[in-house]
């Protein structure tokens, strides 16, 4: 009876791609949605609507410390909310206010609104709550006010519920209070009944008796009352004559009975439903929360024309109404599968044989329910793609690269200039971080996450590599190199390889300032900041044993071929995608692909311009290194447009002269200019169409617009545009992984997930999860059910560390791998 509210409904919506051209009918496009579900802008790609982006950052249950350690800060309020009166006014007596006053403080000096608005929320309301006896009806009223403004207008209440951060729960006790105060007198009952005699008052009793007056399993009998209170307020509403009394009265009601529902949903056990109707049922919680938040402004606008502001805010909020308990209540039916994981405490297991430990990354972002709406809005994209709704790309290079410059999936490729190319002369390349790992269980779990990935991803590369398998070099820090990651990497058939950082050479390294939105990783020493391991990129140009090096970061998934990048002729220096910056000045280099051609006179002359850029370099970017070279390479070198194969053959036929605008790099300042290094085989830079570096993840699509905060970007329209084809067949593609299916309409070669959240790792869930993510996960499926073959040369592939699936903990002991 829960599932069976939702309607389905045809969804017809004119096109506002800006720059597309109308196209026969399909200017037009029908959809079928289903109208209960949350929100038909989130089931729709912005090729139909205006995207409406996120306030703030969209991890609002702040799973990892910042500024403020939120995890300790919300220990802290959730211990104090589930206290009773007495003991929460304990927190007044001046043993505990000091401590509370400390941590309150640290939240108020912390200029952490953005990263984290609800901890601030709570914080403040919690503050108020110990405090309440200070308060007056209209004081009272100011608080919501302030809370209002600053916080439920910028953070939906769905979102506040599924962040696990107690306010309603205080709310609920504030309320509580207040309606005792001596000076707190709303409106009498009015002499025409509930909302103007529409709503039974036994309805209202009888609804609040199914949800509180027992523990048991609602049924279907509690929806009975609620949909004549519901149909009541509506016709009431409707008909008009209600006075202004009746009107929020009417609003008040309304909010309950919508809030009444999704509590009841919220008590279905939908831990074993497929994760389609999982998605679907969410939504239809979701949207029903979002009625009643609508309901209860209505019910705000009310009021203020009975008493004035602060006083209207104090009696809609304190209205007897049990709203905050509700979605108090509701929040408590989140916290369990599928809407959360339900992850323990982190404890190693089998420490002494890091092979045999299992654990789940996902539980560091447990409220996976939160990644929601930017997972269905990307699905909604990803369908508009498939369906060929994008049209080709409008710019004449990309719409060349997808129509003739690319090679067949199944032919090999080679460079025009010379011969077979010797396979041992080419290597692969990816980077092995450990950044973000510290001492102890929490440093092996971050390693051991980061060696799974690059397992992932060279295993995708190896199902996609035509001919001899290649060299795969895995570069990596000393402190990375242990024994357990070396059996791992070399039981794949991958070469570890240790390289000492530049700061061991005495060489400084640019450093990034630290920005508000930073999450920090590893603690560094109070003088000095630790060298990343992205800098140990640049090492590859030293590695001439290799003719030509194809490197990829860690976070990609090969979709198609690559091997057309080794077939690069030498003239070609540096191959590497080209996309547009971040604010508008032109094309910026990605160095999470290249494919480069080793030289000892660009090494020297790349640790030369570092050497003279580290002072001088001053930037909040995340990717400084990126920074770097896009500065070096645009300063000192020729850039080319975008490679062209001969399609049948795969034989590479030069770089196209029109490339990219290109942005000029960093500002180093005033100084001493740097004089021309002396490449004896200088070579050209290609720019790679967005083909081969396709970012899935939700910021990077977005931004092609339009949304309410930017207008639409044109060049990141094409580059979408290019990496959707329809009716392009796959031959490539077994009909188990998607033949006939959006991913035969997807042209790119990798997919990147891009920004340090977004990661397909993170997200286990179904409602987490994106179209891309699934991918990844098939992925690491096919990774595990090869645990314990024949590798390498060196011994067996080890089994998987990442698992998830039926976990109640993030590490458990070993029980077979991850699938």
């Amino acid at each position: 009876p829960l599932l069976a509210q939702a309607c389905p409904m045809e969804l017809t919506l004119r096109s506002t791609w800006p720059h597309r051209r109308p196209r026969r009918s399909t200017s037009v496009v029908s959809l079928t949605a289903c109208c209960s579900c949350y929100g038909a802008a989130a089931l729709l790609p912005q090729v139909f609507l205006v995207e409406r982006m996120p306030a703030h950052n969209p991890e609002h249950s702040c799973p990892q410390a910042h500024l403020v350690n939120w995890p300790v800060i919300k220990a802290e309020v959730l211990e104090y909310a589930g206290s009773d009166e007495r003991l929460r006014r304990g927190f007044a007596t001046d043993d505990n206010a000091f401590h509370w006053r400390g941590w309150v403080a640290s939240v108020y000096v912390s200029d952490d609104l953005d990263y984290c608005p609800l901890g601030v929320q709570v914080v403040h309301i919690a503050d108020v709550d110990r405090r309440l006896a200070e308060f007056d009806v209209v004081a009272l009223g100011e608080i919501f006010e302030s809370q209002m403004d600053h916080f439920l207008s910028k953070v939906p209440m769905f979102l506040n519920v599924l962040s696990g951060w107690p306010v309603f729960q205080i709310y609920s006790q504030i309320v509580d209070s207040a309606r005792s105060l001596p000076d707190f007198k709303p409106h009498g009952a009015s002499p025409h009944g509930v909302c103007g005699g529409a709503v039974a008052a036994d309805d209202l009793v009888e609804i609040t008796r199914h949800l509180f007056g027992s523990r048991r399993a609602l049924t279907v009998d509690a929806f009975a009352p609620l949909s004549r209170a519901l149909a009541g307020v509506e016709r009431s509403l409707v008909q008009g004559g209600l006075n202004a009394s009746d009107v929020h009265e009417c609003y008040l009601i309304e909010a309950f009975g919508h809030f009444a529902q999704a509590f009841m949903l919220g008590q279905a056990d939908a831990s074993k439903a497929p994760p389609a109707s999982v998605s679907n049922y969410f939504g239809k919680l979701i949207s029903t929360v979002e009625s009643g938040e609508e309901a209860f402004y209505r019910a705000v606008r009310a009021a203020m024309e009975l008493w004035p502001k602060s006083e209207a805010l104090a009696y809609t909020f304190a209205s007897g109404f049990p709203l905050w308990h509700l979605l108090a209540r509701l929040q408590d039916s989140m916290r369990r599968p599928p809407w959360s994981l339900d992850c323990e405490a982190l404890s190693m297991v089998n420490t002494e044989d890091p092979s045999q430990i299992t654990f789940c990354p996902a539980c560091s972002a447990p409220k996976q329910a939160e990644w929601f709406r930017e997972a269905q809005w990307v699905k909604a994209l990803v369908a508009a793609g498939a369906r060929g709704e994008f049209g080709p790309p409008q710019g004449g290079a990309l719409a060349a690269s997808v129509a003739d410059d690319l090679p067949d999936d199944t032919v090999a490729s080679a460079s025009s200039s010379s011969s077979e190319p010797v396979v041992d002369e080419e290597a692969w390349a990816t980077l092995l971080s450990d950044d973000d790992a510290s001492d102890g269980q929490a440093g092996a779990i971050s390693l051991s996450t980061y060696l799974e990935v690059v397992r992932v991803m060279a295993r995708s590369v190896r199902r996609s590599e035509r001919g001899p398998p290649r060299p795969f070099l895995v570069l990596m820090t000393s402190s990375a190199l242990t024994l357990d990651v070396r059996a791992a990497l070399e039981g794949d058939g991958l070469t570890p390889m240790e390289l000492p950082t530049f700061e061991s050479e005495g060489l400084a390294v640019p450093l990034r300032q630290r920005q508000r939105s930073d999450v920090p990783s590893k603690p560094a020493p109070k003088d000095r900041r630790m060298e990343l391991s992205w800098w140990m990129k640049i090492r590859l140009w030293a590695l001439t044993q290799y003719r030509r090096i194809v490197y990829l970061d860690a976070d990609v998934l090969v979709n198609r071929p690559l091997d057309e990048l080794f077939a690069l002729p030498d003239e070609v220096l540096l191959a590497a995608p080209v996309h547009v910056s971040a604010d508008g000045k032109g094309g910026e280099m990605s160095v999470g692909v290249m494919s480069l051609r080793p030289d000892l006179d660009v090494y020297q002359a790349l640790t030369t311009f570092m050497r003279y850029a580290a002072p001088r370099l001053q930037t909040g970017v995340r990717s400084v290194d990126q920074l770097l070279q896009q500065t070096f390479f645009a300063r000192y070198f020729t850039f080319k447009g975008y490679p062209r194969w001969e399609p049948s053959t795969g034989v590479f036929s030069g770089c196209r002269d029109e490339h990219p605008y290109l942005h000029a790099g960093a500002n180093l300042g005033e100084g001493e200019l740097l004089e021309a290094p002396r490449i004896a085989r200088p070579g050209i830079v290609c720019a790679l169409p967005p083909q081969y570096d396709f970012c899935v993840t939700y910021p990077a699509l977005v931004a092609a617009g339009p949304t309410d905060k930017s207008g639409p970007n044109v060049e990141l329209q094409d580059e979408l545009a290019a990496v959707f084809a329809p009716g392009r067949p796959r031959l490539d593609l077994p009909e188990h992984l998607g033949r006939g299916t959006w991913r035969e309409a997807l042209q790119a070669k990798l997919l990147h997930w891009t920004g340090p959240r977004r990661k397909p790792w993170l997200h286990w869930l179904s409602l987490a999860r994106t179209p891309f993510d699934d991918l990844w996960w098939h992925a690491h499926a096919d990774l595990c059910a090869g645990a314990g073959a024949e590798g390498g040369a060196d011994g067996r592939r080890q089994p998987c560390r990442i698992a998830c699936a039926g976990a109640t903990s993030p590490l458990q002991g070993a029980a077979g791998p991850g699938r």
